[in-house]
């Protein structure tokens, strides 16, 4: 998707350029020879994201067949087909949707290990986010990528902040907690 994006920002003068010069009647001015292939250049760009969408459709159903093996056995059980396609799902973003206890974590180690072991992605190249420290845990254990950062927002934010200002922000006042606590002696409830 943001590949798509940016050709399409990229070639946007050229666009704006050949649909001004057709509106503006001086189109007529370019051998037919250019006017073709402006008008083929207009019918690509409109044509992208269809375009786009059957080729990842036949990259999903190749790689699909291509590793059915290796997500038979990837883990300690077989990938499921909704679990497989969110792995090789290879957008920007890929939703996945799931209760409580629906495979959700097992997807998200497939797919790293999918992008690792079969896409040759460097393990240093992925940031994986969690809400929760036993999840950033968990996932750590399962994935011991040399490089692999899995991390929860917190603990990304405070690096963030700390590497921009030069050092790592205090979570809360340093005598916050001496403070409750001598509000709390001090109240006879």
């Amino acid at each position: 998707g943001s590949e798509m994006d940016a050709y399409i920002e990229k070639y946007a003068p050229l666009k704006i350029a050949i649909e001004s010069s057709q509106s503006e009647n001086s189109f007529h001015y370019l051998t037919s020879s250019v006017q073709t292939d402006c008008k083929q250049f207009l019918f690509n760009l409109k044509s992208l994201a269809a375009e786009r969408d059957k080729h990842n459709a036949n990259f999903k159903k190749d790689q699909l067949a291509l590793n059915s093996s290796y997500f038979d056995s990837v883990l300690a059980y077989p990938l499921d087909a909704q679990q497989r396609d969110a792995i090789v799902t290879l957008e920007d973003n890929t939703q996945v949707i799931s209760a409580a206890g629906g495979g959700k974590t097992t997807t998200i180690v497939g797919k790293i290990k999918y992008l690792i072991e079969k896409r040759n992605y460097d393990p240093a190249s992925i940031l994986l986010i969690t809400y929760t420290r036993k999840a950033s845990e968990e996932l750590n254990r399962r994935l011991p990528f040399d490089g692999l950062n899995c991390v929860t927002f917190h603990s990304l934010a405070v690096r963030i902040i700390g590497a921009a200002t030069g050092r790592k922000p205090s979570i809360c006042e340093n005598n916050l907690l001496a403070r409750i606590y001598d509000d709390l002696i001090s109240t006879p409830e």
